[in-house]
């Protein structure tokens, strides 16, 4: 089954740049600005019999394995909240193990290049992260929430040092929506994915997310960890703090107008794991 989303929808994701006020933000910038014109209708393809006929079980969910949710504040870092997250969470399916102190995102996002007031691209943040690497929290804590852009040189003397490095990079979507390849994908792990960011997410409290009312606000980075087929739809682990939605995750149904799954970037970490990287500083099974 094909469904077709409006080319309105579509222009805004590749061409608006993020400008949301307020506590629950956004922050990443269209992967597509050369893509000025947008097709006559963007194509959803979601399978006749959701699951079924690609052995694929009809709900799957990978929260146990993700570090706690926290919030990224006023400024539009949901880029580096996404990308770390997203590797801390296939670390711990690798290692078997959740790792006991958890990785920073203001390094990612000071020292690759995002701003809070114009946000970062979300294939720049995962770029960096696959050359610098990303260092332990301490190394430089996230001190964003406020708005106020945190230098890199604020970061630990050896930051190179402690760097998790050597992580790879896999593109299971990249401007299309095709909901079997991106289950297949999220078998392997969490997902990292853009989204259109709409006024009434910021409001969205519990059932599957669906864009009904409000102007959009610019563009969203947020982890897909599972789907479920009953209801059709994704979940998402969103930067708003534990108290968005359900424990800081949401549904968001795989059709809906903000493409949810339009862009995902899969972290391989087979190098750092080889390197011995599951030896030290995890701690906890992951159940």
């Amino acid at each position: 089954m094909k469904i077709l989303i409006s080319t309105f929808a579509v222009s805004l994701l590749t061409t608006t740049l993020f400008a949301a006020p307020g506590p629950f933000k956004g922050g990443a910038l269209p992967e597509d600005e050369s893509d000025v014109v947008a097709p006559p209708s963007f194509v959803v393809t979601i399978p006749e019999a959701p699951g079924a006929s690609q052995d694929l079980p009809a709900h799957f969910d990978w929260r146990s394995v993700m570090p706690p949710v926290d919030a990224q504040g006023d400024c539009g870092s949901c880029t580096s909240f996404a990308v770390v997250a997203a590797l801390e969470g296939q670390l711990a399916i690798a290692c078997g193990r959740r790792h006991e102190t958890p990785l920073s995102r203001q390094f990612n996002f000071s020292c690759g290049g995002g701003n809070c007031r114009a946000g970062w691209k979300l294939s720049q943040a995962v770029q960096f992260v696959t050359e610098a690497g990303v260092p332990d929290e301490p190394c430089l804590p996230y001190r964003s929430a406020t708005g106020e852009d945190v230098p890199c040189s604020a970061a630990c003397q050896d930051s190179a040092e402690r760097a998790v490095r050597g992580i790879g990079v896999d593109r299971p979507t990249t401007g299309f929506i095709e909901v079997a390849e991106i289950k297949r994908a999220l078998l392997k792990g969490p997902l990292v994915s853009s989204l259109i960011l709409y006024e009434d997410l910021r409001s969205h409290v519990s059932g599957v997310y669906r864009h009904r009312t409000g102007n959009q606000l610019g563009s969203h980075a947020v982890v897909l960890v599972g789907w479920n087929d009953a209801d059709e739809a994704w979940i998402a682990r969103n930067s708003w703090g534990p108290g968005f939605a359900d424990g800081g995750y949401f549904e968001i149904a795989w059709d809906d107008d903000s493409l949810p799954g339009r862009y995902t970037w899969l972290f391989d970490v087979s190098r750092p794991v080889a390197s011995g990287i599951c030896a030290a500083g995890f701690s906890g099974p992951v159940r």
